[in-house]
């Protein structure tokens, strides 16, 4: 009884000991640099940080002239469709004044038609006037 309970001991701290080797024998290698290369890595580093810094101030340059583009272009969309509008209510008001200039034209051509027509008669009652007068004169001469 004794023997079996010091080799359930024994089992246990093997079974303890067991993780431990394996994480033990999956630790991280170990490099050695040199002090140049340190130097080399951290100075490329530092230019790495750089052009990060210069291109996030690039970036937030860039995305303020697309608002500022943005807001351009919906101002000129805006403004296009009120010159559309504008174009569309001119374009009515001149179709309304072409059937206007064409009704005006019509009765002006009536009218002129009407008055030549009238200054036509109005000759020949005066050259018919003239006619009788001339023929009672000469009547009136022969008596």
């Amino acid at each position: 009884m004794i023997g079996l309970k010091k080799f359930w001991w024994l089992l246990l701290l093997l079974l303890l000991s067991v993780p431990q080797l394996s994480f033990a024998a999956e630790a991280e290698p170990m490099y050695q640099i040199t002090e140049t290369e340190l130097m080399t890595l951290e100075n490329n580093l530092n230019e790495l940080d750089s052009i990060n810094k210069q291109q996030k101030d690039s970036l937030m340059k860039l995305q303020t002239q697309l608002k500022t583009s943005e807001e351009r272009l919906q101002a000129s969309e805006k403004k296009s469709m009120k010159l559309e509008l504008q174009l569309t209510g001119l374009k009515k008001t001149m179709t309304e004044q072409d059937g206007l200039l064409q009704n005006a034209e019509k009765s002006l051509n009536e009218s002129i038609a009407e008055e030549k027509a009238k200054q036509a008669r109005t000759k020949r009652e005066r050259n018919l006037a003239y006619g009788i007068l001339g023929i009672l004169l000469y009547a009136y001469i022969q008596k």
